[in-house]
């Protein structure tokens, strides 16, 4: 099988200059320094031969170049599309340049940045290379900002769901450590089960005989409640109005000696 000049891939998909018979891969072809043009690629003789078989196409209108103001990178860049380093930001060939087989990323990466800032080849990256962005690797700044964050919001919603508080002591303590009566879904920690003996199928909450000071103070307000208040003595006595007052929900009245 035929193995290509530039890369020496091998494959079915490899094309056949019309005048060197030499094998090109197709990304050598469009990305390197040959680009086919009728079948012949821009080597200097093929491009005699193919003027004397054929006319040369005519190339599609650029926009001009400033070439006094521009540098010489800019100038060549511009006469092929330039694509730009996610580390570095600058626009680089495509020859220069490894790009991710992700369609949801296809971030690319300068081979000067692979070589310095990651220590590895562009020689050894693979053809189903995954970029060090979808790694989870990559060190710029803005993802590591984004994974930063994202370690925050999860640790945020962690804590949120893990921290309850026991219906006795009213500590807070993680989910694992507590229990629930299967009847009102309350919260109860070891240590409470173990000293108030509580039964989890039916708690004292929903048995009405729970002593903790929550549903003591109900119980207190409740009970007051019930109880006979006695007349509205601001009816009785209406000239005595600054003397009144309510005490546990009774009206009384101070008497001065």
């Amino acid at each position: 099988m035929e193995k290509c000049k530039e890369c020496g891939g091998k494959g079915k998909h490899l094309m056949k200059c019309l005048s060197c018979n030499l094998f090109f891969h197709p990304k050598c072809c469009h990305y390197v320094r040959f680009y086919w043009r009728g079948g012949f690629c821009l080597d200097p003789k093929c491009q005699e031969v193919k003027e004397t078989t054929q006319p040369f196409p005519e190339k599609p209108s650029k926009p001009k170049v400033d070439y006094k103001s521009a540098s010489e990178s800019s100038v060549d860049l511009e006469e092929f599309e330039a694509v730009t380093c996610h580390r570095c930001g600058e626009p680089k060939s495509h020859s220069s340049v490894k790009t991710c087989h992700n369609p949801e990323c296809n971030k690319s990466f300068c081979n000067s940045c692979i070589i310095r800032r990651y220590k590895m080849h562009y020689r050894d990256i693979p053809k189903d290379w995954r970029c060090f962005v979808c790694q989870k690797i990559c060190s710029c700044s803005e993802c590591r900002n984004s994974f930063s964050e994202k370690k925050r919001n999860d640790q945020r919603a962690n804590r949120r769901q893990i921290d309850e508080s026991c219906h006795v002591c009213r500590k807070k303590s993680r989910l694992y450590q507590m229990q629930k009566c299967l009847c009102c879904e309350r919260s109860y920690c070891a240590q409470c089960i173990q000293k108030e003996d509580v039964n989890l199928s039916r708690c004292d909450v929903c048995l009405e005989k729970c002593k903790c000071h929550q549903c003591a103070e109900m119980a207190f307000k409740e009970d007051i409640e019930k109880l006979v208040r006695g007349p509205d003595l601001r009816e009785l006595y209406p000239f005595d109005v600054e003397n009144i007052y309510q005490v546990n929900g009774f009206w009384v009245r101070d008497i001065l000696m």
